[in-house]
């Protein structure tokens, strides 16, 4: 079961600032688990949950938010905010959240300093840090758009965030999420970007470079200075990315 909210009062056809909101609950495995619970279905032994036709299901509850403000500075230039959050938590037939509907960072529309799912959680770094989710995001951007000639536009942003665990999990140390840590695990990245707008579509390539990465050790995280160009993480996306 899920619920979206979605508030826009953007002004159709007109260059003025507007926010936009959307926020969703989503639900999943109550009404198996309850029909378990009611006809006293046994446990599978094995790992200690019901099944359906031999399959564990999910059961969780999942929240999360995302809020754009956009700022027309003039005709030609817009200065963009976006802020998304989001929490998941298992429960009763689950240990951890479903790997499609965990959260990630990372990639064209989020932290584009980074591969998708190849940031996070918190301060881990594994071997091959890909496919990485967790149950907690904190994610921030701005974003500067301004118009060259014709139908080429260029863009200067700036991308902050990482996901967590809301449970230790012994094969990736420091993906829990500590009050009083987190700030220190947010990372950071920048970079330009080079957009065709045809209005009906656009093609946008971004390139992007970390500032800070929490993957390294304390007192070594801010690693602008050391940055080149062999690091710099290319993307190609159809749309703005947010």
């Amino acid at each position: 079961i899920r619920y979206s909210f979605i508030y826009n009062d953007q002004k159709l056809n007109k260059k003025a600032n507007f926010n936009y909101f959307k926020g969703n609950i989503e639900v999943a495995g109550n009404m198996l688990r309850t029909a378990d619970k009611l006809r006293h279905s046994e446990l599978d032994s094995t790992d200690n949950s019901y099944k359906i036709f031999g399959i564990k299901y999910a059961q969780y509850s999942k929240f999360d938010i995302d809020w754009r403000n956009y700022l027309f500075i003039n005709q030609h230039s817009t200065l963009v905010f976006r802020i998304a959050s989001g929490l998941g938590l298992p429960f009763g037939n689950s240990i951890v959240m479903p790997f499609e509907r965990s959260f990630f960072v990372g990639g064209s529309n989020g932290i584009r300093a980074w591969q998708a799912r190849q940031l996070g959680p918190g301060s881990y770094q594994g071997p091959s840090n890909y496919d990485q989710i967790g149950d907690i995001i904190i994610e921030g951007n701005i974003e500067s758009r301004f118009e060259f000639i014709g139908v080429l536009e260029g863009a200067a942003f700036i991308d902050a965030g990482n996901i967590w665990l809301t449970h230790e999990d012994p094969e990736r140390p420091g993906a829990l999420f500590l009050a009083n840590e987190f700030l220190n695990e947010i990372a950071i990245g920048a970079g330009l970007g080079i957009r065709l707008n045809y209005n009906y579509f656009i093609v946008r390539l971004d390139a992007s470079l970390p500032v800070k990465d929490p993957s390294q050790p304390k007192g070594e995280r801010w690693v602008i200075g050391n940055s080149s160009f062999d690091i710099i993480n290319y993307n190609l996306g159809i749309g703005y990315p947010f």
